[in-house]
């Protein structure tokens, strides 16, 4: 059984370098006696016998290998050829040849059977030159990228240039001053106490504004179509200045309850020194989320946000948080870039941020009087009564600058600048006449 597996092997190998030899000739050039047949084959067989070809009693030689090669396909190439007529033939030919010589071939009729097990030969063949593409793969290309879950899209440029974005901190501290800088009303009696909600005799209700020596604007949910859109422009503007007051006064409530809570913790480490410091807050947390009713997860995802409400307040004062945007809610829960150089440029600011609530927003106070704070303005006045400090120090009034060279120095603020009319008369020297564009002299 070995040695049949090793005639077959030795055939299949004879067969494949046939082949391959035969595809890269052509076989109508070199053999041009392939015309007068109409199905050529090639029949190769290999023989064991003694290499003495001058001995008188020649042994008789036995058959070790046998193939046959299609020629057809060679000469006439098709797109695709059946294997099994041409298995078939071979198979017919082989036999013929095994009975007609029986005595030569060792081996038993049925093991021929695998023999002709060839593979088909096709009639498409690799060609000789072959170029070689290369895609100009270059920075600028674009490709399309495929994503499951969205449809295809094109895919971005990565752009060689560096554009700077500003941090967490810089987004928090532009929406302060932006803020400040803005027309909002902090006047809390101003706010809520031109609204009032009563009863319109159904479950629908109505809102209405008080009397403040303005037309009286009522609004109803059975006219609302009826009411002309500047009076409910006026209205929802009024809404929303109420909703953002309301936003300033929940942080402001929700940093003073992080430092109560942390205030009745010393007070009961106090009174009961025994038990550990952490016993003490746990138990604080638990009578807390039984006030507010929330589950101990929700309420610790809340003060987490909460406490960075507090130390923002701790470090840039009560006016960072009363005019921040809607940037500190991300900036104290996801805390990127929360640490000691954040908190040091906090600390800079806040003397600047005060002054300029005090003197651009004079009632911005009040709201901390719902804490306990002090309502006082600390640096009253015009903004620029006042020289502040980079390194967070003191602000200092803008006439104690002067003294030092003239005591008597005195200013005044003016809205417009005067001009000498003795000079220049009713003309202002500084304006001058705006160029035309479309028509030019010369």
């Amino acid at each position: 059984m070995n040695g049949l597996q090793d005639v077959d092997g030795l055939s299949e190998c004879i067969g494949r370098a046939i082949q391959d030899h035969l595809a890269r000739l052509n076989i109508n050039i070199t053999w041009p006696q392939l015309d007068s047949l109409d199905h050529p084959i090639l029949r190769v067989e290999a023989f064991l016998e003694e290499a003495d070809a001058n001995h008188a009693t020649r042994a008789q030689s036995e058959r070790v290998a046998s193939r046959t090669v299609d020629l057809a396909s060679m000469r006439t190439p098709a797109p695709t050829q059946s294997p099994m007529p041409v298995d078939s033939k071979d198979y017919e030919e082989a036999s013929s040849m095994d009975e007609s010589n029986p005595r030569d071939d060792p081996h038993p009729s049925g093991q021929h059977s695998s023999e002709t097990r060839r593979k088909g030969t096709g009639g498409l063949r690799v060609s000789q030159n072959q170029f070689s593409f290369q895609e100009d793969l270059t920075e600028h290309q674009r490709q399309m990228q495929v994503d499951s879950r969205s449809f295809p899209k094109r895919k971005k440029v990565a752009s060689d240039k560096f554009v700077f974005q500003p941090s967490t901190l810089d987004k928090l501290i532009i929406g302060i001053w932006e803020q400040v800088h803005s027309t909002l009303n902090l006047d809390p009696k101003a706010i809520f106490e031109q609204f009032q909600v009563s009863p319109n005799g159904s479950s629908m209700g109505m809102v209405q504004q008080t009397q403040t020596g303005e037309p009286s604007a009522t609004i109803t949910t059975s006219n609302t179509k009826s009411e002309s859109f500047s009076q409910m422009n006026v209205f929802c503007r009024k809404v929303t200045q109420a909703s953002r007051v309301c936003r300033s006064i929940e942080m402001i409530v929700q940093a003073r309850w992080v430092e109560l809570f942390e205030e009745q913790v010393q007070y009961r480490s106090q009174l009961r020194p025994e038990l550990s410091t952490t016993k003490h807050r746990k138990a604080v947390f638990m009578e807390a989320c039984q006030d507010f009713d929330w589950s101990e997860k929700e309420l610790r995802n809340k003060m987490a946000i909460w406490r960075g409400y507090k130390e923002v307040k701790d470090a840039a004062g009560w006016a960072a948080l009363v005019f921040a945007g809607m940037g500190i809610y991300r900036f104290c829960k996801y805390r990127v870039g929360f640490d000691k150089d954040a908190m040091r440029r906090l600390r800079n600011l806040r003397k600047r941020l005060e002054v300029a609530a005090d003197t651009l927003h004079p009632h911005w106070r009040q709201l901390l009087s719902i804490v306990g704070e002090s309502q006082t303005l600390e640096y009253p006045g015009h903004p620029h009564d006042w020289v502040v400090f980079e390194d967070g120090s003191d602000p200092v009034p803008l006439r104690q600058t002067y003294l030092l060279h003239d005591p008597y120095f005195a200013f005044e603020h003016i809205d417009e600048s005067i001009i000498d009319e003795s000079v220049w008369g009713c003309d202002d020297p500084r304006w001058t006449p705006q160029s035309n564009a479309i028509a030019r002299p010369g």
